[in-house]
Formats: C-alpha cells, structure tokens, sequence
C-alpha cells in the first residue's frame, strides 16, 4: 500500500498537484470526501467549510490563480484551470450537479463568480466572465467574457430579484443579462431573447 501512494503521489507532482497527505493536511478545513480522486494544484487558495465530492479538480498551471471562499459545494465533474489567468469564486455556490468546467487559460482571462450561484449541467465558462452574486448558468452552454447581474439566490422567492441567468444549450458570448434577467435558449444566444425570470417563475407567495 505504502509504495501503491508513493507511485500516485510521484504522478501527482509530475503535474504539480499536492499529495495525498498535503492535501489532507493543506485542506484539513474541508471536507474532502474520497481524497484519492479529487485533485488540487499547490498555491491554490481555498477557505474553509468547502464540500468536494469525488472527481473534482482544482488545477493551476503557469502562474495561474484560483482563489475560492468558503462552504462551496463542487459536485463531480466539477473542474478549475487556471493556465495563465485567475479564477476568483466566494461563498456558499453550487459548482454541478452535471459538471462544470471554468477555465481562464490565457494571460488576460478572468473569472469571477460572487455568492450564492449555481453552475450545473454542463456549462463551459471561460475567457473574461463576471458571474454576480444569485447568478446561475444551468445546461450544456458555451460562456465567453460575459457578465450576469448580482441578485439574491436561486432560492429566492420572486424571481425578478435573483442574480442573472443562462439557460439551455448552445453558445453565449459577450453578453450581459442584468438582475431578474433570463436567456433561455438553445443554439446562440442572443440579448434580444431576454426575458424577466418571472415569466418562466411566477413569484411565490
């Protein structure tokens, strides 16, 4: 057993992940539940009170930066690379369930997600994006350097309050959908197709 850990952890530094024992101890604040599977890069920055399911990457690579709050949940499938750009996240976001894959994989990328998100079924966020705090991507979409409107959370009981949304399938670049907005669409996405969030939920009593 010694030496099966001795043999995954030679392969983790070949790619500049930290072992298993510094990952427990790095991220002993977290709650890491199948170590061997979840894989994060030294230097990334990562508070206390997160959930990481089995699957999960944290990746960085020429002088990259991830930089994420506290009591997230990273669902499988859940992936961060940072290769040259940065990747800021807060608190208490959903990262899946379905996988998400954010990436800021050139010099001038930049991410940056608020509070209270969720990111799931699939999207692909990349480039220079700006996701408020509320603001949720939901389905198998492309996201390019786009920017959604801070708002209160899904959970919020009058949707026109919550933070901006995309949903469906397709591509969505240089956009930007304000609080209580709503692309939901499938192919590309076009700002002329926004709508209020209550069209689609009514708000609750």
């Amino acid at each position: 057993m010694n030496d099966l850990i001795a043999q995954i952890d030679a392969h983790r530094a070949q790619r500049g992940f930290l072992s298993l024992s510094q990952l427990l101890a790095v991220h002993s604040q977290n709650i890491l539940l199948d170590p061997l599977s979840i894989l994060i890069s030294e230097g990334v920055e990562l508070g206390t009170g997160n959930v990481l399911y089995p699957g999960v990457i944290l990746e960085i690579q020429n002088a990259g930066r991830i930089r994420i709050g506290n009591r997230n949940i990273f669902y499988p499938g859940t992936v961060f690379l940072a290769d040259q750009g940065e990747i800021l996240a807060g608190d208490e976001n959903e990262f899946g369930d379905g996988g998400v894959r954010i990436k800021a994989i050139t010099p001038d990328s930049s991410i940056t997600i608020g509070n209270t998100g969720r990111y799931m079924s699939g999207p692909d966020i990349m480039g220079r994006c700006v996701l408020g705090s509320g603001t949720q991507i939901l389905g198998a979409i492309s996201v390019q350097n786009c920017a959604l409107g801070a708002g209160e959370s899904y959970r919020h009981p009058d949707p026109d309050q919550r933070g901006g949304l995309f949903k469906g399938v397709g591509l969505a670049r240089n956009l930007t959908v304000g609080q209580g907005e709503v692309i939901s669409q499938r192919g590309t996405f076009e700002s002329s197709a926004i709508e209020r969030q209550s069209v689609y939920h009514p708000p609750k009593a």
